[in-house]
């Protein structure tokens, strides 16, 4: 069970993060506005309540709030977006303060399925995995012969290599293999 009646809610952006505290035994409401400091957000966490739990949807963001606000003693969880249920009356009234009220009310109540934060280890292999992909991508376009990936040298059947030694290539060239 969690050693704390303090719940904040933290909704990510770019470059803010909107937090707002729930004092469920007090019913107590914070709220307060930041640059995307993980720091200036562990402190006013801090300061709330020492032992207050976050959450924040998982998203573009990524994990990186998550393992900095860990790193500064601060527990803090990362939500599935698709297991969080709004009522339709909070869809209609969305702002980032009442989306970050309704992580901490979720959170709260237990109600918030934890995503795995993958480690730093693991998160290199999987950049690593995607930059294999991008370039296997960017090698099967140029190899398709697309107009986008052509280089404008060599003929289409030669894809950009020069020709074969006694070929002849291109008009008004004589040799093996023209018709002239």
């Amino acid at each position: 069970m969690l050693d704390t009646t303090t719940f904040v809610g933290l909704d990510v952006h770019a470059r803010s993060i909107k937090a707002v505290s729930l004092d469920v035994m007090t019913g107590e409401v914070r709220s307060a506005t930041f640059g995307y400091d993980a720091g200036a957000v562990a402190e006013w966490v801090r300061s709330v309540d020492p032992r207050a739990r976050c959450v924040y949807e998982s998203g573009v963001t990524g994990f990186d709030l998550q393992k900095r606000l860990s790193g500064l003693g601060v527990g803090c969880a990362v939500g599935a977006v698709s297991k969080m249920i709004k009522p339709s009356a909070d869809r209609r009234r969305k702002n980032d303060r009442n989306d970050a009220e309704f992580l901490a009310r979720m959170l709260s109540v237990g109600n918030v399925v934890e995503v795995w934060v993958p480690d730093d280890e693991c998160e290199a292999a999987r950049d690593l995995t995607r930059a294999l992909e991008d370039a296997r991508d960017d090698l099967s376009r140029r190899s398709s012969g697309s107009p986008s990936s052509c280089s404008g040298t060599g003929s289409s059947s030669t894809r950009g290599r020069p020709p074969a030694a006694g070929r002849a290539t291109g008009p008004g060239r004589t040799g093996p293999g023209s018709n002239r």
